[in-house]
């Protein structure tokens, strides 16, 4: 087993833009650089899920397809993979 998936390290990051439509791939966690509400599709495409009052400087872990522009005040998010 290599130390990456022991661990679960992201190698490759991209910023994300938030968007009711474009996906961002399967990544390992978000980096939310300034704080706010974050409203993620998990996945599997259920219906997007608001998590309120995410701390700037965080991580956030989950299986995420999109960050929803819609009821996403959280910004600067860099997406590991």
């Amino acid at each position: 087993m290599s130390y990456r998936s022991e661990i679960g390290i992201g190698t490759t990051a991209r910023v994300v833009t938030p968007s009711n439509t474009n996906t961002i791939g399967n990544p390992r966690y978000l980096y939310i650089g300034t704080g706010g509400d974050l409203n993620v599709t998990p996945q599997d495409g259920t219906t997007g899920i608001i998590h309120r009052n995410v701390p700037s400087g965080s991580f956030f872990f989950g299986a995420v397809k999109l960050v929803n522009a819609t009821n996403t005040t959280a910004s600067n998010i860099v997406a590991w993979q």
